[in-house]
């Protein structure tokens, strides 16, 4: 709503304070709308909101799907016979993680028909698990060997960026509706300068008029 206001005093002020001087104003509306053209691709004068652009829309849309692609990736497979069961932490092993410090990787164990299967998981904690443990697995009926853990941690890390592209794509539509937006405002604007440029009857360049343009703005009313 901001955006949409301060566009519409732009458009009240070209219609208001130079209309005596039509060449002038087209020459505004032309610099003003090369701003906007800029401003819609680059955002450069929104400084950090600059995300809201069409080269920022671009960004955040590579972002987005990258973080799907890695949710997906990371997401467990979907068993058509998926069954559920009650596992237990059986075994913790001491490992190191990519800094080079010490981490701990559990194993799960789960039985199926009488016949105990194991589960190395997926990832590292710095807190050493309770072996023990209760977790719940989900297996399939006619591979009990494939599996995965569904609660903890190991259920919803995959849901982390997921979530997270789901946000950027949400950002970067909304960037790329307000670089449209500008876009089109500063082509209304460089279109109609040089209309009213055309149809007025002057012999002043482009860098006259706008320096024209900025001596009767500051003249006192």
């Amino acid at each position: 709503m901001a955006l949409i206001s301060k566009i519409k005093t732009v458009f009240d002020s070209l219609k208001t304070n130079w209309s005596s001087d039509p060449a002038a104003r087209g020459a505004a509306k032309m610099a003003m709308g090369a701003a906007f053209l800029a401003e819609g691709i680059f955002g450069f004068v929104r400084g950090s909101r600059s995300s809201t652009s069409l080269v920022g829309s671009m960004f955040l849309a590579v972002g987005a799907f990258v973080f799907i692609t890695v949710g997906v990736y990371m997401s467990p497979d979907d068993y058509p016979d998926a069954m559920s069961t009650q596992g237990k932490v059986s075994e913790v092993a001491r490992v190191r993680d990519s800094d080079g410090k010490h981490a701990y990787s559990p194993v799960y164990s789960y039985v199926v028909s009488d016949k105990t299967y194991t589960l190395p998981s997926s990832i590292t904690t710095n807190k050493r698990p309770t072996l023990g443990s209760p977790v719940k697995i989900v297996y399939s009926a006619s591979e009990p060997l494939n599996a995965y853990r569904e609660d903890g941690a190991e259920g919803w890390f995959s849901w982390i960026f997921l979530g997270s592209g789901m946000f950027l794509a949400l950002w970067a539509a909304y960037s790329l509706l307000v670089s449209i937006a500008l876009l089109v405002v500063g082509i209304i604007l460089f279109r109609g300068g040089r209309k009213d440029r055309a149809t007025a009857d002057h012999t002043a360049g482009f860098v006259q008029d706008l320096i024209s343009l900025v001596s009767q703005a500051r003249q006192p009313k």
